[in-house]
């Protein structure tokens, strides 16, 4: 039995929050998006391994070798090579149309694998992307219009749904992004159709406990069921290695020290969700909050250990709350300082020497050198800022700036102060290249 009580909780606009209202569920897509391709699988219009071109043939990859080999198991198990920074691509794309799914898959020729497919684990939202669009290619019928007519009606999740449209007809809980540490609201964040299947479907806590007891009851609710109970229990142990004593089973996770636990979470640019489910014990849950920090902001993620404890009869451990601003957002800040003083500093010199006239000529190999290693600085602090950072989480740009975007306009920031600085030093030693004064 699941019981969903609703608490007096309010968004960031003073807005009540209730178990009615929608949330954009973020990575939990990929687990219905892995039930629709078991459905598939029972149904023998989709095999686990086959190659992903049987049933889409325009997929190309840059390797058209390995574009052949990838297979519906190893998008599933994100083993495809595909890697995790292409994948966030995706939450950066700005084609919103109803076949851009399709369009999507059309627009990989020029991408570069990561690794040979099958050889490793690396977590990508494109390969749920690509299955997805298999997805549509079998069933014929639109991804969002498969999961209602298979999964959500017959569970009785009657307000699920991958429309945006449809959701914002209904009550949907205002997302909210961290600028500086504060929650401001981002009701414009773009619902990515490109996206959908790795992301972009919405919920609320009622149809997410009908959900969860069908993953608890072997694909069943009542009378209707969603898949076997075998195809239930595939999904959740058809596992790969993943992180560090970490397994992923086809949408879930778990630890391999504790495999009756499995979870999974997700976030897009303005929310932020969880759910696991105790095998053993029975029972599930789902978190979904309307604001996603990312890298600047609390720590959300910790949110959902912390009420399976509670549910375990563990002792939930005290979360600490920093003071102030956090650790990347206060190193940028000061960067972003450093240079500005820097240049005041060139600013002030450069005024001086047009102020008064050169004593000596000029060494023309020390003001070559000045010049190429100011360029050879600014470049690096512009490539280490713009493309380095977003790297080291997996992000390109464009991407950081849709998650993250007070971490993105301080990198833009510092960029720009670093072409400035750049230029003005190459300004002050061309002004040196001046005559000495006759006295």
């Amino acid at each position: 039995m699941v019981h969903v009580k609703g608490y007096g909780i309010r968004d960031t606009d003073n807005h009540p929050v209730t178990p009615n209202s929608l949330f954009l569920l973020g990575s939990l897509t990929k687990s219905f998006t892995a039930l629709a391709v078991m459905q598939l699988v029972e149904a023998h219009k989709l095999e686990f391994d086959a190659p992903v071109q049987r049933y889409l043939p325009n997929f190309r990859l840059a390797d058209p070798v390995a574009s052949a080999q990838i297979t519906v198991r190893q998008l599933l198990n994100h083993q495809s090579g595909i890697s995790t920074r292409d994948g966030m691509a995706g939450f950066a794309a700005t084609d919103t149309a109803a076949d851009a799914l399709q369009h999507r898959i059309h627009t990989l020729s020029d991408l570069r694998l990561s690794a040979e497919p099958g050889a490793r684990f690396e977590y990508s939202n494109l390969n749920y992307v690509i299955l997805g669009a298999a997805i549509e290619a079998v069933s014929h019928e639109p991804y969002g219009q498969y999961l209602r007519q298979h999964v959500f009606l017959p569970l009785g999740m009657r307000t699920s749904t991958a429309s945006e449209d449809e959701a914002l007809r209904s009550e949907v809980a205002l997302g909210a992004r961290y600028w500086f540490g504060h929650a401001i609201a981002a009701n414009r964040v773009p619902h990515l159709e490109s996206n959908l299947p790795a992301g972009y479907v919405y919920s609320n806590a009622g149809d997410m406990g009908r959900y969860l007891m069908a993953q608890l009851n072997g694909g069943q609710v009542g009378n209707a069921r969603v898949l076997s109970a075998t195809g239930i229990d595939t999904l959740h142990r058809s596992a790969v290695a993943a992180w560090v004593h970490g397994m992923y089973a086809m949408g879930w996770t778990y630890d391999a020290a504790d495999p009756s636990l499995i979870v999974h979470e997700g976030a897009t640019a303005n929310y932020h969700t969880y759910m696991a489910i105790d095998l053993d014990a029975g029972w599930g849950c789902a978190l979904l909050l309307n604001a996603n920090a990312n890298l600047t902001g609390p720590h959300l993620s910790e949110l959902g250990p912390q009420i399976v404890r509670q549910l375990r009869g563990e002792v939930a451990t005290p979360l600490q709350l920093e003071p102030g601003l956090p650790l990347p957002l206060v190193a940028l800040l000061a960067l972003l300082t450093g240079q500005a003083l820097f240049i005041c500093w060139i600013g002030a010199t450069i005024w001086r020497k047009w102020n008064e006239p050169a004593q000596k000529l000029p060494n023309k190999l020390r003001k070559v050198l000045c010049i190429a290693l100011s360029m050879a600085v600014a470049i690096m602090i512009v490539a280490g800022l713009s493309i380095a950072v977003p790297g080291l989480y997996g992000m390109s740009p464009l991407t950081l700036m849709t998650m993250t975007p007070d971490a993105g306009w301080l990198l833009i920031g510092n960029s720009a102060m670093a072409v400035i600085w750049c230029v003005m030093l190459i300004l002050r030693a061309l002004k040196n290249n001046r005559k000495t004064v006759a006295t």
